[in-house]
């Protein structure tokens, strides 16, 4: 996703103002989930909760993603408040 990502002309402003974290060890949706807010919270302040996150998937699997993301994140809440989640449509 990150190739055709890059290679997509109205993404070209948000890609040089967003830091693109890129997860590759998960085998599910749910690990990918955990795994990702995990690589999140390393590369964040721990002193700052980040407010949104946004995550590049196929159309299938858009709105599984999203809901995986949003109930792990939302077990935490101590560690992502109102983490808001979006998908690339």
């Amino acid at each position: 996703m990150l190739r055709w990502l890059r290679k997509q002309p109205k993404f070209e402003d948000m890609l040089a103002t967003w830091e693109i974290l890129l997860e590759e060890n998960s085998t599910s949706t749910q690990t990918n989930a955990i795994f990702s807010l995990k690589l999140l919270r390393e590369h964040t302040d721990h002193q700052q909760t980040p407010r949104s996150l946004c995550i590049a998937t196929n159309p299938f699997h858009r709105y599984r993603s999203w809901l995986t993301f949003k109930n792990i994140a939302a077990s935490e809440p101590s560690v992502w408040g109102e983490l808001e989640i979006y998908t690339l449509q």
